[in-house]
């Protein structure tokens, strides 16, 4: 009978408890906001489509542990500046009480990629094609969302660069052009298509031009300067 008492009062005991503890209300600590903020990150990085290597670093968040709030919590997580390589990329934390914010909280994380690109073999100089010696291919740290990396050096092989590069750096698109393939005074063949009849005269480039580009000739034997397109080394197309 004793026992049994005992036991009931243990009973009574533990249920007491665990009602004060309920009415005590939860206490948010700074390690749950951020385990939140960690998710939020992730899922975002996740989302960018981008399977390059990715190191995704905690720094640091501004949360001091609550005060205990009553009623259910959940959390608002939210990434207002976006994702950006290499920046710091704050994470906002909401802490909600039965559906109101109670506390606010930011997490910064850093986002680095990682990529193998070309780079400079040693330093380069512009209007020289590049050769395999040249560059060569190696991993690194591409923090940059808008700068067109390359990564091919078949793309590269036989393009001039537009400016001096230095040993080890990396190259990018913008720093690459077509090597000049007609010079000023040059002899060129001038062609012009008329009702579908491809007609070729003799020319001379008045000026320098690559694939593609547009450039004055002179027609030889009138002596008119003419606009046109450079389609190879020889030939301009009037346009």
């Amino acid at each position: 009978m004793g026992t049994a008492v005992l036991c009931v009062g243990c009973l009574l005991f533990s249920n007491l408890w665990v009602s004060a503890a309920s009415a005590a209300g939860t206490v948010v600590t700074a390690e749950m906001v951020k385990t939140q903020a960690i998710e939020k990150i992730n899922a975002a990085v996740a989302e960018l489509d981008d399977p390059r290597p990715k190191e995704i670093v905690f720094e640091k968040c501004v949360f001091r542990d609550s005060e205990p709030l009553q009623g259910n919590i959940s959390y608002n997580t939210m990434i207002p500046g976006g994702i950006r390589y290499g920046a710091v990329v704050p994470v906002h934390v909401q802490v909600v009480a039965d559906g109101r914010v109670k506390r606010n909280a930011i997490c910064y994380f850093r986002i680095h990629v990682y990529q193998k690109v070309v780079v400079a073999a040693h330093d380069l100089q512009p209007e020289k094609e590049l050769t395999d010696g040249d560059i060569y291919l190696e991993d690194r740290e591409v923090n940059s969302t808008s700068a067109r990396y390359l990564t091919d050096k078949s793309k590269v092989l036989g393009q001039v660069l537009n400016r001096s590069v230095k040993q080890g750096k990396m190259l990018t698109e913008n720093m690459l052009q077509q090597p000049v393939v007609i010079t000023a005074r040059a002899p060129v063949d001038i062609v012009a298509t008329v009702n579908n009849v491809q007609v070729k005269i003799q020319g001379e480039a008045v000026e320098s031009g690559r694939i593609d580009e547009i450039i004055r000739v002179r027609n030889v034997r009138s002596g008119k300067v003419l606009r046109g397109r450079v389609r190879d080394a020889q030939t301009v197309e009037i346009v």
